[in-house]
């Protein structure tokens, strides 16, 4: 597919949340996958500022895919300090909300020590809490 270098035909997304919104499922998603287009350049210019602020707000909007997706983004310092602490909380949380990415890219830092030395209990715990979440899109 040939780009028309004369035309712009993309439009610019602008999203700010009102306080207390209340987002659907669907909505929270969408922010998601807004993220996702944003952080991978998918139809739209790559931008990690733009990818952190849609999965911020999927977060806060009960999105786990997008806190395990913010979370990356602080593991892999995409458009952001890299800080594993941080993205092991964030991670935390959304597998507390029973994000099996989240699960698993918790027993990879955890099985390859991405902290220092490898710490296996961590991740079989966290592989384990993975392979049986029944989220059988996002397992192993």
């Amino acid at each position: 597919m040939v780009k028309n270098s004369n035309e712009d035909i993309a439009p610019t997304i602008s999203i700010k949340a009102k306080e207390n919104w209340s987002w659907s499922k669907e909505e929270a998603e969408l922010l998601t996958r807004l993220g996702y287009a944003c952080e991978k350049g998918t139809f739209v210019e790559q931008d990690y500022k733009a990818a952190l602020q849609f999965y911020q707000l999927a977060g806060k909007a009960g999105d786990s895919q997008g806190l395990s997706n913010l979370a990356w983004m602080y593991q892999n310092g995409l458009g952001i300090e890299k800080d594993v602490q941080k993205a092991i909380e964030i991670y935390e949380k959304a597998a507390d909300a029973g994000n099996s990415t989240a699960m698993i890219n918790l027993g990879n830092i955890y099985e390859y020590g991405v902290l220092g030395e490898p710490d296996y209990k961590k991740c079989f715990k966290w592989y384990k809490k993975a392979a049986e979440s029944g989220d059988k899109k996002r397992t192993l």
